[in-house]
């Protein structure tokens, strides 16, 4: 159990660091930073990535693997008196 929580924190973590350069990057260069879904082919993990530069290397978080494909993505849009969700994973 306490792996498995160690697994869960260290996987926020990183998230929380992408996504903390993602907006850095976003208030330097005031553009859009994307987001991509992947699921590694080797071990089945799905995961999100903000992605910097299209000819990155994505590894899996879980196993380091580079065997991975890009899923279909949420996304959010919003106006002032509305909000839309859509799912297609």
């Amino acid at each position: 159990m306490l792996l498995i929580l160690l697994l869960f924190v260290n996987k926020y973590i990183n998230f929380l660091i992408d996504l903390t350069s993602a907006c850095r990057i976003l208030m330097r260069e005031g553009g859009l930073m994307p987001i991509y879904e992947f699921k590694c082919n080797e071990c089945g993990d799905k995961f999100s990535k903000i992605i910097i530069k299209k000819d990155a290397l994505i590894e899996c978080p879980k196993c380091k693997s580079n065997n991975v494909s890009k899923l279909m993505s949420a996304f959010k849009a919003s106006t002032s008196s509305s909000c839309v969700n859509s799912s297609f994973t």
